[in-house]
């Protein structure tokens, strides 16, 4: 099989066919396509779906409605962020702040995670958004903290959109966003 097959057990089917097959969290993720190989194995094609933009450059976060759940955590104020975003086919890293956020794209949706080091603990943060044209999206933001004794997680809405001019040549060139 090519690299683009992954092998499940039967113990992993039962988890794929109660519904994560095509999506989770609602999230497209693969072309599925069951086999059986007559080894009692089946096969998942796992061929990403082909991104429909390429978001590579400068974009303009903005996060509101944020939420933490119970723990020390605090909820924090909305903020407007600028990031920088390297797509490369389905793959996609997110500089915010100078953390890279790694992960994937699957049509206009993206999904990335980070795990870095803040306030004597580790957080993990997943983005994950959709882009309704080449210039804007939106989607959430959710984290994790622990220091391996308190832990809380909490989220918010996001917003992005891209800076600056955007495919604004030929003609008397394109107008800026911001």
């Amino acid at each position: 099989m090519s690299e683009d097959w992954a092998v499940f057990s039967s113990l992993t089917l039962n988890i794929f066919f109660g519904g994560l097959c095509t999506t989770v969290q609602g999230h497209k993720l693969f072309r599925p396509h069951l086999t059986n190989n007559g080894a009692n194995k089946l096969y998942l094609n796992t061929n990403a779906l082909p991104a429909t933009y390429d978001a590579t450059g400068s974009w303009t976060n903005s996060t509101n409605n944020n939420w933490v759940a119970s723990g020390p955590c605090f909820v924090q104020a909305n903020e407007t962020i600028n990031s920088n975003f390297t797509q490369n086919g389905n793959k996609v890293t997110i500089v915010v702040d100078g953390i890279n956020h790694n992960g994937y794209v699957r049509e206009a949706t993206y999904t990335a995670t980070s795990t870095y080091l803040v306030l004597d603990g580790t957080v993990t943060t997943n983005l994950s958004f959709t882009l309704s044209s080449s210039i804007i999206g939106s989607g959430s933001v959710n984290w994790y903290w622990t220091d391996g004794q308190d832990s809380c997680f909490g989220g918010s809405d996001l917003s992005i959109a891209r800076q600056g001019n955007v495919n604004g040549g030929g003609g008397g060139g394109g107008a800026d966003l911001f």
